[in-house]
């Protein structure tokens, strides 16, 4: 889940769509890997073709497409939001095993995290930055319970508000 909660000081929101790396990224069905949700952050390749997260990307881009979409799936086109500088959200897409880990006005990187806990089925969220990683946003509401939302104020593509 991404939720937008303010208009972006009156600068539109962009949303692009690029070919799917894998078509099980877009199948609601599919058990590893994951389709995406919305709120989970992708990287493009030179062919303009997205992919999951890794582990501190230099650049990575939230996605909003909902999961389970015909339309999507049809296409095997993702939507993520292009121009996000400044964007307020809620979304579920953090590390729900971890939701102590988060500080009021902390630095946030993407990663991408076991979410079996076996290994091979991950999500690539928003998590606590260290230093020398690139930080995608600041944290400006912490997760109580893994079921609660993280909330974050959205910088430049790795570049801090």
């Amino acid at each position: 889940m991404l939720q937008i909660l303010n208009d972006n000081f009156g600068k539109s929101v962009r949303d692009v769509d690029a070919t799917a790396a894998s078509e099980a990224m877009l199948d609601p069905n599919s058990v590893n890997p994951l389709p995406l949700d919305d709120g989970e952050w992708v990287v493009l390749d030179t062919a303009n073709t997205c992919a999951r997260a890794a582990d501190n990307p230099a650049s990575a881009y939230p996605v909003w497409t909902e999961r389970g979409r015909t339309d999507v799936q049809a296409i095997g086109k993702v939507s993520y939001l292009e121009d996000f500088e400044g964007l307020r959200i809620e979304t579920d897409m953090f590390n729900q095993a971890a939701p102590g880990g988060y500080t009021l006005n902390g630095r946030l990187t993407v990663e991408s995290i076991d979410i079996d806990g076996v290994g091979g089925v991950e999500q690539s969220v928003l998590v606590p930055a260290v230093a020398g990683e690139p930080v995608f946003a600041i944290c400006t509401k912490v997760p109580t319970a893994a079921t609660d939302t993280l909330g974050a104020l959205l910088g430049r593509n790795g570049v801090a508000p």
